[in-house]
């Protein structure tokens, strides 16, 4: 076994241990050859220990496998990246944008359809154990709900970054639509089957089959301020967001697929999709923060230790997911938890860090030291509700400038003209403000644009 692993394995505990993370499972690969897989933690209150083949969800992971199919299709001269989305949804429309700036495809790969966080996801949600209807059902009820939205967009189609689920959604419709197959059925027959990931599903009596899952956990805030773990029973479903985020799978199956992706779009004598597409899809396209891009399904942190970083992560309810590979050495590592938040996420940046020689930990780039005028930070303070149900709160304390989220607070150290960061834990959030003749109205805090409050 490799030097790293041993100082990996101590690192990965500890990180679980941080956050509360009752269990999780890593692996690692180079050049096509297994590194390190290793399984940490337990999968059930009954303290049942994780496996390296457990399954878990990976959440928005699949916006990757999306984005392939989407690709896939192009290929096979089923649709064009650069179609407006009406042309395959004709129910498709949304307040305020004009047929002569049509949302196309790419805006939506790439998050810059000008669609504010929402609420979709929770109202799309079907919740076990009754599996009460959800207020979005289907396709047609996401379309129907994004013609009549009552917030005011971003801005023009390609105009400002902000992850949308919502977006990723409407890309499952898309491959039905130019496919003519369910959208899981075309996933697994073109990319699940053809990658080897005999693990993988995206329908609760198939994981029930293939057996080995994780039970879910969730975190809840009790008295003094204090978080407490909980099993949380029940995977759920969203079948009009299915292209965002339900695939479930399992580190030595994501392994796989990643390798696809380190092969130029074939695995095993099967090619996928060609060595153009594998390159049209992991093109850097959209700035997220200095150095870091969306491409399609993909973000890419440049300058991960001297090398390029592709990855993605998920979150869900008792999901907490992540991969990244580095292209030009063949390097590529997966994580997989049951409980929402950045173990794994931090597992697989401090796995690839300890493969590069570096020392195990979270990545943060080191930004460069700037001093803003001390009297424009009120410029900066205000009440920025997302409607996805969080609401940023920026106040100013003893001249600092203070960050609430709903879930941490902490100060916004400053990078740049209205420009900060904010840390906690070893996870570390670009916050960029956004100024309309000269006032602030907008900040971009992670990946989401949130308007300012009036």
């Amino acid at each position: 076994m490799p030097d790293w692993s041993t100082a990996f394995d101590a690192y990965a505990r500890q990180r679980m241990a941080l956050f509360q993370t009752p269990g999780m499972a890593a692996g690692f690969t180079q050049g096509g050859r297994l590194m390190h897989l290793q399984a940490y933690g337990v999968l059930n209150p009954d303290g049942d220990a994780a496996r390296p083949d457990t399954l878990f969800g990976v959440g928005s992971i699949t916006k990757s496998f999306t984005a392939l199919a989407i690709l896939q299709l192009a290929e096979r001269g089923r649709l064009s990246t650069q179609d407006p989305v009406a042309r395959h949804l004709p129910g498709f429309r949304l307040p305020g944008h004009s047929a002569v700036e049509p949302v196309r495809l790419h805006h939506l790969l790439t998050h810059t359809s000008g669609l504010p966080p929402l609420p979709a996801l929770g109202m799309s949600l079907v919740h076990p154990p009754d599996g009460a209807p959800p207020a979005i059902r289907d396709y047609a009820g996401m379309m129907d709900y994004l013609s009549q939205l009552d917030q005011p967009l971003l801005g023009p189609p390609g105009a400002f970054f902000s992850y949308s689920n919502e977006g990723y959604g409407l890309l499952g419709a898309v491959v039905e639509a130019a496919s003519g197959e369910a959208y899981s059925d075309y996933v697994e027959d073109h990319v699940l089957a053809p990658c080897g990931m005999r693990r993988s599903t995206f329908r609760n009596p198939g994981a029930e089959a293939l057996g080995g899952a994780t039970d879910l956990y969730d975190l809840r805030h009790v008295a003094g301020g204090a978080e407490e773990v909980f099993a949380s029973p029940g995977w759920s479903d969203a079948p009009a967001m299915i292209g965002a985020g339900w695939l479930r799978s399992t580190v030595p199956d994501l392994l796989r697929y990643l390798a696809m992706y380190l092969r130029q779009g074939e695995l095993d004598g099967e090619r996928l999709l060609s060595a153009a597409g594998i390159r049209e899809m992991l093109q850097p396209r959209v700035p997220i923060a200095p150095d870091r891009y969306y491409a399609y399904g993909f973000s890419i942190v440049r300058d991960f230790h001297g090398y390029d970083l592709v990855g993605h992560s998920g979150g869900l309810k008792g999901v907490g997911a992540d991969v990244g590979f580095v292209p030009g050495l063949g390097l590529a590592g997966a994580a997989l938890a049951n409980l929402m938040g950045p173990s794994a996420r931090q597992a697989v940046q401090g796995g690839l860090a300890c493969a590069l020689g570096q020392r195990p930990q979270p990545f943060c780039r080191d930004y460069p030291s700037f001093t803003p005028p001390r009297e424009g930070l009120s410029a900066y303070v205000g009440v920025y509700p997302s409607g996805e149900g969080e609401t940023c709160r920026v106040t100013l304390r003893d001249g600092r400038l203070v960050m609430d989220d709903g879930t941490t607070e902490g100060d916004l150290r400053p990078v740049g003209p209205d420009a900060f960061v904010h840390s906690d834990r070893g996870d570390e959030t670009y916050v960029r403000f956004w100024r309309q003749a000269g006032a602030v109205y907008a900040v971009s805090c992670g990946t989401r644009m949130i308007l300012r409050r009036a």
